[in-house]
């Protein structure tokens, strides 16, 4: 006797039920219904949509390329200054720029309709091996849901022949770029050679002012150098004229005075008919062995005829005839200190309007054998300052009056 399972395998196809079999074959018919719709609507439109924009990339390949050649042109007709190959350089950066963004916009969209074409062709292989995993997949629908995959392979292949059409068109852009950067080059090495001019003008420039500027300091040296000479020249000129008068001066004194003419004097008759200037002896030295001794005798009165002189006893005063050390023994040295500067002062026309000079009485008081010390002490010290008289027959004062 047979079993249940037994009589129900009897009413079915390929261990289903009729119902189960007309349901299955209800949804893969309503699926390859819905592939197919969705395999022939993209196909329909991305061709007009990959023209439209092949239209556009060849359009604007054709002006950037017209663009090029125009800057070219221009740059070849236009005289090379700085500043217009700069501008020229600023519009083919600009237009670089711009080319670059569209490749990355190119590309990215490609990337993107790759991913689509991928992400359908892996959606389709899913479902069929899905499709192919049922047990009663009849050999018509797989033909049909080959071809819809063949379809959709094919639309991937026109895509892919799209794609290299963008490639293409991308690499004659990169062409079209790396020209435009060859000219970007050209103009960059054009500014360069011209600013390389430029700075040479401008070192030309500093080295012509570096060697003005010296020829001017040596000019202003040399000026400042003839000023010192002409001013060395006018002094001593001065100095001359002023020698020359006193010279001249000094002949008149010499030819009415004589030589060595006295600073204090009396006028007395000369026994020719005439007269003379007798000096005053201003003071009396007595010569030692060992040093010297000033006296000063009484101070002639009155005054020298001549000058309007003032009275004797004044100009004592202002040599300072009081303040030295009368009658106290003096080395050659102090000779020199206290009586140097009254033989100067007349020698200045300080006393007088000429060259005068002092007299003095002098005694020899040194040993017989110190006549060496006698010599020095007049003929080198004294004559170089007094004008002298050698006492030989009066005594020598102890003490001046």
């Amino acid at each position: 006797m047979n079993s249940p399972s037994v009589q129900y395998r009897r009413g079915t196809i390929l261990g289903l039920t009729i119902a189960e079999i007309f349901i299955l074959l209800l949804f893969l018919l309503l699926l390859i219904g819905m592939l197919s719709y969705a395999g022939t609507k993209p196909k329909e439109e991305e061709p007009e949509k990959n023209t439209e924009e092949t239209s556009l990339i060849q359009e604007d390949q054709k002006i950037s390329e017209l663009r090029v050649v125009e800057y070219t042109e221009e740059i070849k007709q236009e005289p090379e200054t700085s500043e217009h190959l700069v501008v020229k350089y600023t519009e083919v950066h600009t237009l670089v720029a711009s080319k670059e963004e569209k490749i990355v916009e190119l590309i990215e969209e490609k990337e993107h309709i790759k991913n689509e074409s991928l992400e359908q062709i892996v959606v389709l292989e899913k479902e069929l091996q899905e499709i192919k995993e049922e047990k009663d997949f009849s050999e018509s629908e797989v033909r049909r849901l080959n071809q819809a995959l063949q379809d959709v392979s094919e639309a991937t292949d026109n895509e892919i022949q799209q794609r290299r059409e963008m490639e293409e068109q991308v690499q004659e852009l990169e062409e079209e770029l790396l020209a435009t950067r060859q000219i970007e080059e050209q103009t960059q090495r054009k500014i360069q050679t011209l600013q390389e001019k430029s700075d040479v003008s401008e070192q030309e420039i500093r080295n012509q002012n570096a060697e003005m500027e010296v020829r001017i300091w040596a000019l202003e040296e040399g000026m400042k150098s003839a000023q010192q000479q002409r001013d060395e020249f006018a002094q001593q000129l001065a100095m001359a004229q002023q020698e020359a008068s006193q010279a001249k001066q000094n002949l008149q004194v010499m030819t009415k005075k004589g030589h060595n003419p006295p600073c204090w004097y009396k006028v007395v008759p000369d026994g020719k008919g005439g007269v003379r200037e007798r000096p005053h002896y201003t003071f009396f030295v007595a010569v030692f062995d060992n040093s010297m001794v000033f006296q000063l005798p009484p101070i002639p009165p009155g005054s020298a005829d001549d000058d309007d002189g003032s009275e004797y006893s004044f100009e004592a005063t202002q040599l300072g005839l009081y303040n030295f050390p009368y009658n106290s023994p003096l080395d050659n040295e102090s000779v020199e200190r206290y009586f140097r500067p009254i033989h100067d002062a007349g020698k200045s026309s300080k006393v007088r309007s000429y060259s005068c000079t002092f007299f003095i009485k002098v005694w020899d008081k040194t040993s017989e054998n110190a006549k060496d010390r006698w010599k020095d002490a007049h003929n080198r010290i004294l004559e170089s300052m007094f004008g002298t008289y050698v006492v030989n027959n009066d005594p020598w004062p102890e003490k001046s009056a």
